[in-house]
């Protein structure tokens, strides 16, 4: 079954917007959760991925949400600092917490490579769990010659980490 998402547009600050996707989980199986996913540097909401992952979170009882970074949103492929990019993602849960359809569920955040690690960073808002995509929250491998690790210290996730590998969602 294919989910057809509902449009939203979600107010960043006095200048900046984004859209944002809710897949709504048929009403008989919803669990009351909202799952929040932000994208990889790469590629958008609309990339088969996110939409593939989206759907089958919501087949399954769970009312996804996904979004664009502002660069993103802008036609510009450079992320924005990670202050501006933190900013966006603070902006889609405040929007998912207000929204009606959602009012009253418990709130998870995660995303794809880029958007888990950002997700993971606001992770000490009111969330139950955070869901990264990808390896960036627990690669134990170093960073690249003349980079620094972008890796987030356990320390400072406020949050409960639920494991879900992207090839089991979709089958």
């Amino acid at each position: 079954m294919t989910i057809n998402p509902d449009t939203l547009k979600v107010t960043i600050n006095e200048r900046d917007s984004v859209s944002a996707l809710l897949y709504a989980a048929p009403k008989k199986e919803r669990a009351a959760i909202t799952i929040i996913l932000g994208h990889g540097a790469g590629a958008g909401q609309l990339s088969p991925f996110m939409r593939l992952f989206a759907n089958g979170l919501a087949e399954r009882g769970f009312d996804a949400m996904t979004f664009n970074f502002v660069y993103l949103e802008q036609g510009r492929r450079v992320p924005d600092p990670k202050a501006k990019l933190e900013a966006c993602y603070r902006a889609v849960i405040e929007a998912a917490n207000q929204h009606k359809k959602l009012k009253g569920n418990r709130l998870v955040i995660g995303g794809k490579s880029m958007g888990g690690r950002i997700a993971s960073q606001v992770a000490a808002l009111e969330c139950r769990g955070l869901t990264p995509l990808s390896n960036e929250l627990t690669s134990r491998r170093p960073p690249k010659l003349g980079t620094k690790s972008r890796q987030v210290p356990e320390s400072e996730i406020k949050s409960t980490p639920i494991g879900l590998e992207a090839t089991n969602v979709a089958g």
